[in-house]
């Protein structure tokens, strides 16, 4: 959790580095106990904050794939994996739009 906010506070300044961050993070997601619920929001919560400052279309797939398994394994935090797995695929679509060329 604590990991998280040193992230959140840099922003989007670790876009750069993004392709390192995000399968280590993705891998922490998935590595958490059922029992860390709370550390499992916080990680929702993140991902959320993320998808809004730096693109991240290209890790649309390995973070629904991530919420998705959060689901079967938290299903009180189903609500808030779906909704940011609706989020993250709305922006990826968005983005993909947006470099189209037709």
């Amino acid at each position: 959790s604590r990991i998280l906010r040193v992230i959140d506070l840099v922003g989007s300044g670790f876009d750069p580095h993004l392709h390192m961050l995000m399968p280590a993070l993705l891998r922490m997601l998935g590595e958490l106990e059922e029992s860390q619920a709370g550390v499992h929001r916080d990680m929702i919560i993140f991902l959320e904050k993320l998808s809004r400052r730096v693109p991240i279309a290209q890790y649309a797939s390995s973070i629904v794939h991530s919420l998705l398994r959060v689901m079967d394994t938290q299903p009180q935090l189903r609500l808030e994996s779906m909704a940011v797995c609706q989020l993250i695929h709305l922006r990826s679509i968005l983005s993909y739009a947006r470099t189209d060329p037709f």
